[in-house]
């Protein structure tokens, strides 16, 4: 079957065939009716446009990058689940790369995404020397980067929660219920994050004068060793009346320890995670969460990095933008 062009839609509707690509370009050189009439036709007619002609036409692919830690991930998912959704409405694909956290492969992703010669490139990497080094060679080759969830040290847009506010609103909240022995389990993996929410932690407890305690914070970042540490961190410091939690699977772990050792959640010890996982909705108690709104990040970053495609001309400065956390209390906590 010969292939649907702009020119047979052109014909078709009785208009030009620059009026049918401004109208696919959602240009606002045409009206809106007009715009509308045009895209509702090429879906009905089921048209798909040729990427190798715009391609050419455009100096651009119609494919960007995405660099993620996992797919499988609950935060990255929903992360994905926006950019798709806005790449996808713009006819940009996207090309995955999974680096588990390791700084040599996020190296060498960026250099691959580089070389297949995306359009741009969104990131979630950590804060190495070599990964700066890397970003810093795409960004002097003039390839758009828009970075999210970490905030790096780079001149570039970037994307981040507000994980200060979040670790402030769940430790307040907490001290609210009764707690006075607040514990923390952090994450280190990245300086920014585990560093916001470590002084969110510590400015909730000062502004309720209680004295920050370095023996009730953990270096703990995942279920398997939530499950290994809390034991013998209650044995040898203690049961806090409540623990924050670097994310929602190490909060999982915490809770599956204390009813192991016979402890009540929440009349003994509260427990908040980060991030709203699933995994929050199928505790016994159900747990806590400071909610990252994750497929927010995901569109907004999108969105920065088309505009940087588009519109190099007209961009302004880079920023960085910081969505705002939610804490959902659920039964882990008074």
């Amino acid at each position: 079957m010969k292939r649907l062009t702009i020119k047979d839609l052109a014909r078709e509707l009785g208009v030009a065939p620059s009026t049918v690509s401004r109208a696919l370009q959602n240009s606002h050189e045409i009206s809106e009716s007009t715009r509308n009439m045009i895209v509702a036709y090429a879906k009905k007619r089921n048209y798909k446009p040729n990427m190798v002609a715009s391609s050419l036409r455009t100096a651009r692919n119609m494919t960007v990058g995405l660099i993620i830690p996992s797919a499988t991930n609950f935060f990255f998912a929903r992360v994905l689940k926006g950019v798709e959704k806005v790449a996808g409405d713009a006819g940009y694909n996207i090309v995955i790369a999974q680096t588990d956290d390791d700084p040599e492969r996020e190296v060498t992703a960026v250099r691959a995404l580089s070389t297949l010669r995306v359009d741009g490139i969104l990131g979630c990497l950590n804060n190495t020397p070599t990964g700066h080094q890397v970003l810093q060679e795409i960004l002097d080759d003039e390839m758009p980067l828009v970075l999210f969830d970490r905030l790096l040290s780079i001149r570039c847009d970037q994307v981040i929660s507000d994980d200060y506010g979040g670790a402030f609103k769940a430790v307040e909240y907490m001290i609210h219920s009764g707690a006075r022995r607040v514990a923390y389990y952090s994450s280190t993996l990245n300086e920014h994050t585990g560093s916001e929410r470590l002084r969110g932690y510590r400015e909730a407890l000062d502004k309720y004068s209680i004295a920050y305690d370095p023996n009730l914070v953990l270096d703990c970042s995942s279920r398997e060793e939530a499950l290994v540490m809390t034991p013998d961190f209650i044995r040898t410091r203690g049961c806090p009346d409540a623990i924050l939690a670097a994310n929602d699977q190490t909060a999982a772990g915490i809770l599956h320890s204390a009813k192991m050792l016979g402890i009540n959640v929440p009349k003994q010890m509260q427990i908040c995670g980060f991030s709203n996982d699933t995994i929050t909705r199928h505790t016994d108690p159900m747990l806590s969460t400071v909610q990252q709104h994750a497929k927010e990040i995901g569109e907004e970053a999108m969105q920065r990095l088309i505009a940087r495609i588009e519109q190099p001309e007209t961009a302004e400065p880079p920023q960085t933008l910081v969505l705002p956390t939610d804490l959902i209390v659920r039964e882990s906590t008074h």
